[in-house]
């Protein structure tokens, strides 16, 4: 009685498990990439795979908005400061034409008048909160 002899290994089958905790049969010609590549299929259609991605996905369009609006009013600042700038050079330019001798005289009598101001402000303060002290000004 000739009874063939079984290799028990090339019988038995391989098996892996899922992430979802079931066993699945390999067969013995699977390669590595076959193995990998199944794993990441079954991450990617888990349904809290969608979820998290689902969140990232609003967080970041959120965040795109928010980085987006930033740089429009950055832009619109840079444009407004351009013509601010681009306004004081036109005003100097104006001012720098006129004749010097009249441009230093309107000098002249705006610092008058504002030291003039200056003065009577201060005249009144003492007469006001200082009544027994009398400012140089009124002694003359």
């Amino acid at each position: 009685m000739n009874t063939p002899s079984v290799d028990t290994k090339s019988q038995s089958a391989m098996v892996k498990l899922s992430s979802g905790g079931e066993l699945q049969k390999v067969s013995a010609q699977t390669t590595p990439i076959q193995i990998y590549s199944t794993a990441l299929w079954e991450t990617l259609t888990e349904r809290e795979t969608a979820v998290i991605y689902k969140q990232a996905l609003s967080k970041t369009w959120m965040l795109l908005k928010q980085a987006i609006a930033l740089l429009f009013f950055l832009l619109l600042f840079a444009i407004a400061l351009i013509f601010s700038i681009w306004g004081i050079g036109f005003a100097l330019g104006a001012a720098l034409g006129q004749d010097p001798d009249k441009m230093q005289q309107d000098l002249i009598t705006q610092l008058q008048s504002s030291l003039q101001r200056l003065v009577g402000w201060a005249d009144d303060y003492v007469k006001r909160y200082l009544p027994g002290w009398q400012s140089s000004n009124t002694q003359r």
